[in-house]
């Protein structure tokens, strides 16, 4: 089983891809923009659930953070697919994005360090915030959040943030009403705070998790 979860409309989707105990969402616009987000910790083959799409190429990657289950998926996207342009946190302790980053240079891919808030816009049919909380104690809450919305659809996808991110974005004004939530962290009680799930009022909520882990999440 490779997909998790698919939300169609009309031409454009969202695949949560079965990644086991790790992330990656895949976006497809009717326009034909392309993007992935994150890729697993590598066991399941992402490039092949992306050329089973029919996905040789992507207008954006995002890698939230540098954390195995992640990114570890991520190095051979960029050997398979050909990428635009990636955009990761803006972190000089997260040693493993680092890598990445560089990695992806040496394929020719544009990379864009995130500080702060960033908008990604193609088209009338995909607009994308990515929001970045600066933690040096934390690569969870230093995880890149990314406010996605697709024709008249709103998703929040929330990689790692705990308590403290959350409370954060909800000072800044930052989290809005959205249909759909990818649930931070993999469902930990780290996260998902009341106040924050209350401000995003959604619909259906995703939790990319691994059966049986040893997390307890």
């Amino acid at each position: 089983m490779s997909i998790l979860f698919l939300l169609t409309i009309t031409v454009s989707e969202v695949v949560f891809f079965d990644v086991g105990q790790g992330n990656s969402i895949y976006i497809a616009t009717k326009c034909g923009v392309k993007g992935l987000v994150d890729a697993g910790e590598g066991f399941v083959n992402v490039s092949q659930l992306l050329l089973k799409r029919g996905t040789n190429k992507l207008d954006f990657v995002v890698v939230t953070h540098g954390h195995l289950d992640h990114y570890g998926g991520i190095y051979d996207v960029f050997d398979t697919i050909r990428v635009k342009y990636l955009f990761v946190p803006d972190n000089e302790y997260d040693v493993e994005v680092k890598k990445v980053a560089a990695y992806a240079k040496s394929k020719g891919v544009k990379v864009v360090y995130v500080s702060n808030r960033s908008i990604y816009e193609a088209g009338n049919s995909i607009y994308t915030e990515i929001l970045f909380y600066r933690d040096i104690a934390s690569l969870n809450n230093s995880s890149l959040v990314i406010k996605l919305k697709l024709e008249q659809l709103r998703m929040l996808f929330c990689s790692d943030i705990e308590k403290e991110a959350e409370e954060h974005y909800l000072r800044m004004n930052e989290i809005d009403d959205c249909d759909i939530i990818q649930v931070a962290h993999h469902g930990s009680n780290t996260s998902s705070t009341p106040a924050l799930i209350e401000r995003a009022n959604p619909e259906i909520a995703v939790v990319s998790v691994g059966r049986n882990n040893k997390y307890g999440h």
